[in-house]
């Protein structure tokens, strides 16, 4: 999952929401359910991993730039019974 996310070259979650969202759905269509449990956690870990390096392009700025302020917001819950 992460492999197509970088061949993509996706960076924001938000900008990004239609494209993850339908990556999440396919691999769940295409795997049994029993393992459907690690697709949402690796979804989850995806999420995470991109909106900190939202984060930290936030504090890379340079002095004589102003910093690039986003707001983040992300919500994400699984109801799942396994």
């Amino acid at each position: 999952m992460q492999e197509m996310v970088e061949a993509r070259e996706l960076t924001e979650v938000k900008a990004n929401w239609d494209y993850l969202h339908e990556l999440l759905l396919c691999y769940l269509s295409l795997n049994p359910q029993h393992t459907h449990k690690f697709i949402i956690r690796a979804f989850a870990d995806l999420l995470v991993s991109l909106m900190s390096s939202e984060t930290a392009d936030i504090h890379r700025w340079k002095p004589e730039q102003p910093p690039k302020i986003r707001r983040l917001t992300a919500v994400v819950v699984v109801f799942f019974s396994f």
